[in-house]
């Protein structure tokens, strides 16, 4: 066979395996280096293939920023949970999961309207997924708000929201206390120490909105 009828077919060979990789199997090398692969997949733009190839040498650091690249924070953040034992790519993984959460749910939507989404389901999913102790305080906190509104454990939430006060997150505090009094408790037959702890919760969430509502920055603290 000439030269360049042979590299026309190792061409079109290594476009054919490398397109469906999970599906077929080259019966026999098509690189004869990881570089060669590596370099062959980045130019012509094979970005799944090129998820694989290095997830198959360890790289999932590398596969989880492509993927980010190309917009797939999902599978982001699965790639970098592959990588055990690594805190640094655990602690990766919560601040994307943590940034859609917010994208996908903030103030305004509610957590059982989001969830009909599929996106927003499957990071919601993921929260269970990550090691939250792994996470810096706020991070952890934060991740646990957003599960304790999906699974509507309102005691939960009320608890976070006070911590929120505490440690002036507003931002969290804010969101918590809202899903909180989304639908307001009864009151006929509460003692009056339950009183005072709603009445004192409802003060700050009246506060906060009142803060919101009067700064041009309502991102920063009080």
């Amino acid at each position: 066979m000439a030269q360049q009828s042979a590299d026309d077919l190792l061409m079109a060979c290594r476009l054919y395996y490398s397109k469906d990789k999970r599906e077929n199997r080259p019966p026999e090398p098509l690189f004869g280096t990881f570089e060669e692969e590596f370099d062959f997949l980045e130019t012509y733009d094979l970005d799944e293939a090129l998820v694989e190839l290095l997830e198959s040498h360890g790289n999932f650091v590398g596969a989880a920023e492509l993927h980010l690249s190309v917009d797939r924070p999902l599978d982001a953040i699965k790639s970098f949970l592959k990588d055990k034992g690594n805190d640094a790519a655990v602690s990766r993984a919560g601040d994307i999961l943590l940034e859609n959460l917010w994208r996908h749910c903030s103030f305004g939507v509610s957590v059982k309207d989001a969830l009909q989404d599929d996106t927003t389901s499957q990071f919601f999913a993921l929260i269970k997924a990550i090691p939250l102790e792994k996470l810096v305080p706020q991070n952890h906190d934060q991740l646990l708000m957003f599960q304790a509104a999906a699974e509507d454990d309102r005691e939960a939430l009320e608890k976070l929201a006070t911590s929120f006060l505490e440690k002036e997150d507003n931002t969290a505090a804010l969101w918590a206390l809202d899903h909180c009094f989304s639908r307001l408790p009864r009151l006929v037959d509460v003692t009056l120490q339950e009183l005072t702890l709603f009445l004192r919760r409802y003060y700050a969430y009246v506060r906060l909105l009142f803060l919101v509502s009067s700064h041009s920055d309502p991102h920063r603290k009080s």
